[in-house]
């Protein structure tokens, strides 16, 4: 769930921040749970909320800083609105609440909420150290303490050998091939592939990164410091072609009768799935087919009984992440 890196502790994932949040909306904010990535009309709440007298509290969370998060927060609200659903649970005569939560808000946000129509409210919040546990605070636009939250206790770090809780594994430096495929990249979208490079790595003290010019690739990691080679080991990675150096996801997942089939996964911002490409060796017709994310994710739910009703990037490369451990563990 939380990661320590060069004395920070912060969320693993933005699928763990939100974990966090929804099991704690009473103590955190007094508020009763309706429903998490709620999918309308192609938009995924991340949050949805309600106070006792039944007002709907809409809720974005950023494990980083986002510079659209009131864009979102505004597609949100125009959707729900318009549709109005849950009408047995909330009472839209009350007007909806707009709550973004992040570490930290680029100036970008504090001008398009100043002259958005809207009322949104910003929280910061800060994971800290102290003593013997680690808190979460959360902070109004002042930085006044509003809540403060135990989230772990350091002596249960301390016995708990489970990467899965905690990892303070030093990431290894970025290789030069990332380097160079980072290049062509935004600043905003290179943040975002090095976070997911950092989520990967620190999952497992067995995964390993393997890299070629064009290619770079994660799975189980042998003792002379190379990627065992049975592709049931490999977890995912990223790829640059030679031709338009488009940058690319690749992760290994399911599909019909194969355990671990190697899946591009197609996106136009690194945060959301659009489509997963799925290799011509896996299609009838001999040729690579491009399915859609939440067609994909229906089938995955129909063969593995695990739901997932997000096209978000990141909980797409926790699946993967959880897969790879399950296979890893049974064979």
């Amino acid at each position: 769930m939380l990661t320590k890196n060069e004395g920070i502790w912060k969320f693993n994932s933005e699928a763990d921040l939100e974990t966090f949040v929804w099991d704690n909306l009473k103590n955190l904010f007094n508020l009763q749970p309706l429903k998490r990535q709620f999918s309308i009309r192609g938009e995924f709440c991340d949050i949805l909320a309600i106070t006792e007298n039944k007002t709907l509290v809409i809720i974005e969370l950023k494990n980083t800083e986002d510079r659209y998060i009131v864009q979102q927060l505004t597609r949100y609200y125009e959707r729900i609105l318009s549709e109005k659903p849950f009408q047995a649970d909330i009472d839209y005569t009350q007007s909806i609440q707009l709550l973004a939560l992040a570490p930290s808000f680029h100036r970008h946000n504090l001008i398009d909420r100043k002259y958005n129509q809207l009322k949104i409210d910003f929280l910061w919040f800060d994971i800290r150290e102290i003593t013997n546990y680690i808190s979460f605070d959360l902070k109004n636009s002042s930085q006044e303490l509003i809540t403060s939250l135990k989230i772990m206790d350091l002596a249960n770090y301390k016995v708990s050998q489970s990467p899965m809780q905690v990892s303070l594994r030093k990431l290894p430096k970025i290789p030069k091939a990332l380097d160079r495929m980072l290049e062509s990249q935004t600043t905003e979208v290179q943040n975002i592939i090095l976070k997911l490079r950092e989520r990967i790595i620190n999952f497992d003290d067995f995964m390993g990164e393997k890299s070629t010019s064009v290619t770079l690739t994660y799975g189980k990691i042998k003792k002379d410091g190379q990627l065992c080679k049975p592709t049931h080991l490999l977890c995912g990675g990223f790829y640059q072609s030679n031709k338009d150096r488009n940058l690319e996801l690749f992760l290994y997942l399911p599909y019909y009768n194969v355990k671990n089939a190697k899946l591009s996964i197609l996106t136009e911002d690194w945060k959301t799935a659009l489509k997963v490409r799925i290799p011509s060796r896996y299609s009838s017709g001999g040729k690579c087919d491009d399915l859609d994310i939440m067609y994909y994710l229906k089938w995955y739910e129909k063969m593995t009984e695990k739901s997932v009703q997000s096209n978000s990037i990141e909980i797409l490369v926790d699946l993967a992440l959880e897969e790879w451990k399950a296979r890893c563990h049974n064979k």
